[in-house]
């Protein structure tokens, strides 16, 4: 029988149909953005906004949905980031944004 190790770094998670939800036992401040996450973050002086991460694959049915893909300069600033963290997107004119919530692909608000 195998046993599996806890991993200090990495919060304990269950999956759920459709994303990584916290363990009973863990805090939401664990949570990440992935694909599938819809992301609310601003930049300094601006207005909020919220976007949804997708694949490059993704078929887009409504054309207001405000999405980014996968492999995006925004999309890789946000991945794997937590609420209250300050990323730095990196194009031609970098900025920073700070990530205000994260509702994940199986509709949990964090």
């Amino acid at each position: 029988m195998a046993v599996e190790a806890e991993n200090p770094i990495l919060p304990p998670i269950s999956k759920g149909l459709g994303g990584l939800i916290p363990s009973p036992n863990n805090e939401t401040e664990n949570i990440c953005v992935t694909v599938g996450s819809t992301v609310t973050f601003q930049e300094e002086g601006r207005d909020k906004e919220q976007v949804k991460i997708v694949s490059p694959t993704y078929k887009k049915d409504n054309p207001d949905e405000p999405v980014v893909s996968e492999g995006a300069p925004l999309a890789d600033a946000l991945m794997f980031e937590k609420v209250g963290r300050e990323v730095e997107v990196k194009c031609k004119e970098p900025y920073t944004v700070t990530i205000l919530n994260i509702l994940a692909p199986d509709g949990f608000d964090y």
